[in-house]
């Protein structure tokens, strides 16, 4: 087995399509899937700050199905918590910026 084999031409035909699909999805897609995973990710933090808000100061009545639910997300709890401590205001990133 040589390490030098040149790729026959069906080797270089699936890598040119997979080129092309990777700038084809970039190009038309890539944006709409970040802004998608964004939002997902906002309404994440405000159903959870809904249900636990009281871990990190909210005075919110905690309901008897939020603590149903509490197992359920004890995994993402930590990074819930991060992400809402370095969330940044409008006002300061128009200063950094």
């Amino acid at each position: 087995m040589t390490l030098n084999r040149r790729p026959g031409p069906g080797g270089f035909f699936r890598r040119s399509v997979e080129t092309i699909r990777e700038f084809l999805y970039g190009f038309f897609l890539h944006g709409l899937v970040a802004e998608r995973l964004g939002r997902k990710a906002e309404l994440e933090d405000l159903f959870m700050l809904a249900n636990f808000g009281p871990l990190i100061g909210l005075p919110i009545y905690r309901s008897y199905y939020s603590l149903r639910l509490l197992p359920y997300l004890i995994p993402r709890l930590g990074q819930f918590k991060t992400r809402i401590v370095r969330e940044k205001d409008f006002f300061e990133q128009i200063q950094e910026g």
